[in-house]
């Protein structure tokens, strides 16, 4: 009788066993859905910064044209050109080297490489673009003004031009913290 109850007792404490088990596996696989999105939601933001950069670079055979027309100096057009190009160029080259798509399936190890790539890169083409930009917005600054010293048109051009470097360095820092969380993420979902 002592043996049946005790035997009793086992069967009830494999089962609660068994549904406490259920529970917590259910409840990790929502804990690793609700990672991966975010994962997927921060590789997303990287993507879209991509995306925008790419169509604006769409855009530059219109400014090309349009400077063509206006009768712009030969030389500030191939300034423009080369800018162009070059930023596209090391754009792709972080690009495919980040490879966002695939970043939340990749091992942690060959994510965690890509992410440090992708930053390498990054800081080679900001570098790379620092002088032709200044060049370029010097340049922009003195056709605004007109090739004259007409101090208001200069200050409003400069000032115009530091708020977009400004939103440019904020989007690219907001865009670097979230591909780190995403990281984190990553790390936290496989580790």
């Amino acid at each position: 009788m002592a043996h049946n109850e005790g035997l009793m007792e086992l069967d009830a404490l494999r089962e609660q066993f068994g549904y406490i088990n259920e529970k917590l596996d259910k409840q990790s696989l929502i804990s690793e859905k609700m990672m991966s999105e975010t994962i997927r939601t921060k590789i997303n933001r990287t993507e879209q910064w991509y995306r925008q950069r790419f169509l604006i670079y769409a855009l530059c055979p219109v400014g090309i044209v349009s400077f063509v027309n206006m009768g712009f100096h030969w030389g500030y057009i191939a300034l423009f050109v080369a800018i162009c190009i070059a930023q596209f160029l090391l754009d792709r080259k972080c690009y495919k080297t980040l490879n966002p798509k695939e970043l939340a399936i990749l091992p942690v190890s060959k994510a965690s490489e890509n992410v440090a790539q992708h930053g390498y890169w990054r800081a080679i083409a900001d570098k790379a673009m620092i002088l032709p930009l200044i060049i370029l917005a010097g340049w922009t600054v003195m056709i605004a003004a007109n090739y004259t010293m007409n101090l208001p048109i200069i200050a409003i051009t400069a000032f115009m031009i530091t708020l977009g470097i400004i939103w440019g360095i904020k989007q690219q820092k907001t865009n670097m913290k979230k591909l780190d969380e995403a990281m984190e993420a990553i790390r936290d979902l496989k580790g």
